[in-house]
């Protein structure tokens, strides 16, 4: 294939590329630095972890402090006998038990319940210090999400300043486009086959510069 033919299929490639790159931007919105910072700190994974965590902790310091109320628990049973074979007896006044009335009384259920009431008096400390103790990991969690929290904002204003040298480069490299499609049009001149000068216009290095443009708004 003919070089000059190659060169000037990718300058129509890339000329045709230009409306897409154009109207892809044209769609983008503007963000300022504080709207970017903002947005990654709230869809950021690391501090929306950082956030579970803390909750979690402070979950662990009311079960602590719970400890300390009393607790009351109920329990109730029913116990139901074929043949129970039971003997109840009732003392008399002269503490001579009844005559047996296996014959007459007959038992076979039973229901009995259960009511239970304890309060913590001492325990050691095991309550004041399991408070402490998970207090002080509330604010360690704390503490890791505010070192992540500033993490977050510096790779944020880097990725914002990156960027903005990225929008200059397009930038230059969009001025320099036209700088050499100027200087294209100048030297050449029409019935010739060839540019005229020792500066004549390369298409090869127009589509260099356009291919660098590209990726330059490819990184914004």
């Amino acid at each position: 294939m003919n070089p000059k033919t190659s060169n000037h299929n990718i300058l129509w490639v890339l000329l045709m590329l230009l409306p897409v790159l154009s109207i892809a931007q044209q769609n983008s919105k503007q963000l300022t630095l504080s709207e970017a910072i903002q947005m990654t700190l709230q869809h950021n994974q690391l501090l929306l972890m950082d956030k579970a965590k803390i909750d979690a902790a402070i979950a662990r310091v009311q079960q602590a402090e719970e400890k300390k109320l009393p607790e009351l628990s109920a329990s109730t049973s029913f116990l139901l006998l074929n043949q129970p074979g039971l003997d109840p007896k009732i003392a008399t006044g002269n503490g001579q038990p009844p005559p047996s009335t296996n014959a007459s009384l007959k038992v076979n259920t039973a229901l009995i319940g259960m009511l239970n009431a304890s309060v913590p008096i001492y325990a050691d400390g095991q309550i004041r210090y399991g408070i402490a103790s998970a207090e002080y990991l509330v604010e360690a969690a704390r503490l890791d999400a505010t070192v992540n929290q500033q993490a977050v904002i510096q790779n944020s204003i880097a990725a914002y300043i990156n960027l903005y040298k990225a929008a200059q480069t397009v930038k230059l490299i969009e001025e320099s486009l036209k700088d050499e499609q100027q200087a294209g049009e100048g030297f050449y001149q029409p019935g010739k086959k060839r540019f005229a000068g020792p500066q004549r216009f390369n298409a090869s290095q127009f589509a260099s510069i356009e291919c660098g443009a590209g990726i330059a708004r490819s990184t914004k």
